[in-house]
């Protein structure tokens, strides 16, 4: 049994995979998070002062696992902690189903391990791993080496998610409150036409459109956000804005993005940001019209709905809304799973620095986000509020 390990250090050395890479990602269950393209633009915004470790596995030359890492070091004190982790595991929204063949699991990781030694590393964190990651419990044995290395099972974040039906079924499918609620906005929603013979369309972003439709999406996204006192997404996460916007361009060329203006004749309702991978929808983000004439209609419901309706027609058969848990969601036919970060250990000083680490990122995870970001900053003006700390960013997967 022969299998291979190939290292790049750069998404430009690879790029000769992208079609086989994105194909085996697609295949094995993976997520839009860990393709060739998503890495690659991550990269470009969030790469700086990390190394690159991109780790192809091959086995009788047939690809059997991605694994696009980095290394960073993150100085606690005096204590410089190597630490390596997940493209695109932080700054963004992202969770991971891993493309790595699960009967593969043992020798893949020897071999893992084996090349990361080469770099030098304290820490290895694989997470936060997607709600429905099949392998979990696989890749907890494969990594579990005590005599070298300690596991550490982090819990504390839930998926949300849709299971798809057919657009009727859906709605018999929740109680008869929410059912009738949503029946009402839609007749609420015809009143305002005045006679005209108006209907709900959804526009999804193509080639032609697709500047204009994010611009369009970004300002709504916004302006409801701060009507709510709050930044939004795009004023929360450094370089935000211009890492979508690259992003959505990227996704109409490859034919990932599922971008859609919901409208009702010439009224904007809402925005629904969404990726498709292997039969999946994304939901990264949405927006609803806070226009006065909407004010006594359930957007939010109407826009679920909607998606609900595009991702049956695009036979898709999962829509999942990412990390969180939204009670709204629940009502509305969502579910949640458990996810689960886990965390690799060196034996030695390195777990010293494992525990520096964690008591620093929940102390400042309380002082900093918790009670500056979350409370303080919020009565601020605009103008002097500023985006997540980067260490802040970088820490709190370890609070």
């Amino acid at each position: 049994m022969t299998l291979t390990i190939d290292e790049y250090q750069s998404y430009e050395d690879c790029r000769h995979l992208e079609q086989e890479w994105d194909r085996f990602v697609a295949d094995n269950g993976s997520d839009i998070f860990l393709t060739y393209g998503w890495g690659r633009i991550w990269w470009k915004y969030y790469g700086k002062n990390r190394k690159l470790i991109l780790l192809i596995f091959r086995h009788e030359g047939n690809m059997i696992g991605v694994l696009p890492l980095f290394k960073e070091i993150i100085h606690i004190g005096i204590f410089p902690i190597q630490i390596i982790k997940i493209v695109g595991s932080d700054h963004t929204l992202a969770q991971f189903n891993l493309p790595l063949l699960t009967e593969h699991l043992d020798t893949i990781t020897s071999f893992l391990f084996e090349r990361l030694n080469n770099h030098g590393w304290d820490i290895l964190l694989l997470g936060a791993l997607a709600g429905n990651y099949s392998c979990q419990d696989e890749l907890q044995s494969a990594l579990n080496r005590p005599r070298i290395y300690s596991l550490v099972t982090q819990k504390g974040f839930v998926q949300t998610y849709f299971n798809v039906v057919e657009p009727e079924a859906y709605l018999a499918g929740l109680n008869k409150n929410e059912r009738t609620d949503i029946r009402r906005n839609y007749r609420n929603l015809e009143k305002l036409s005045n006679g005209n013979e108006n209907q709900i369309n959804l526009e999804v972003a193509k080639i032609d459109n697709w500047a204009d439709i994010f611009a369009r999406f970004y300002h709504a996204h916004q302006n409801y956000w701060l009507n709510q006192g709050k930044l939004g997404h795009f004023g929360d996460w450094p370089q935000a804005e211009n890492f979508h916007r690259e992003l959505v361009k990227w996704g109409v060329d490859h034919d990932y993005l599922r971008l859609f203006r919901i409208s009702y004749g010439d009224l904007d309702i809402g925005y629904e940001y969404n990726y498709k991978c292997g039969g999946i929808y994304y939901e990264l983000l949405n927006s609803r019209n806070i226009d006065n004439d909407l004010q006594k209609i359930s957007t939010g419901k109407i826009i679920c709905f909607e998606l609900i309706r595009a991702a049956f027609q695009d036979g898709v058969k999962l829509i999942d809304s990412m990390r969180g848990y939204y009670p709204h969601k629940m009502k509305l036919g969502g579910e949640v799973r458990d996810m689960v970060s886990l965390i690799v250990v060196k034996k030695g000083f390195a777990q010293c620095k494992y525990l520096l680490l964690r008591s620093w990122a929940r102390m400042f995870n309380l002082l900093y986000y918790k009670i500056w970001f979350g409370r303080i900053a919020p009565r601020l003006p605009h103008r002097c509020r500023r985006p997540l700390n980067r260490h802040w960013i970088r820490t709190n997967m370890f609070s």
